[in-house]
């Protein structure tokens, strides 16, 4: 069975659910004090999707540094591994 993709659609269908169970409210939004950096009547679901992109785009340095992190361990590991079995003596 495809588990995947029926959690796919379950979550995209609770995504569908929630965006239009909330398609009327709205909201202001505030990025300093004041009324200088402020949008009036944000729906509800525009932030949060919002939030939910620069929460993913702040999560890719750290999968990339932990990618290349294991890249070089493998890499060394290997490198060991090669003058290990080259140092061994042939009887």
């Amino acid at each position: 069975m495809p588990w995947r993709m029926i959690r796919f659609l379950i979550i995209l269908a609770s995504v569908i659910l929630f965006i239009g169970l909330n398609s009327g409210h709205s909201s202001d939004i505030s990025f300093w004090f004041g009324e200088k950096a402020s949008f009036k009547d944000v729906p509800i679901f525009v932030s949060l999707f919002g939030a939910y992109v620069l929460g993913a785009l702040s999560v890719i340095p750290f999968a990339v540094n932990r990618t290349i992190t294991r890249y070089k361990k493998k890499k060394n590991r290997d490198k060991v591994k090669k003058e290990t079995i080259d140092s061994t003596p042939t009887v």
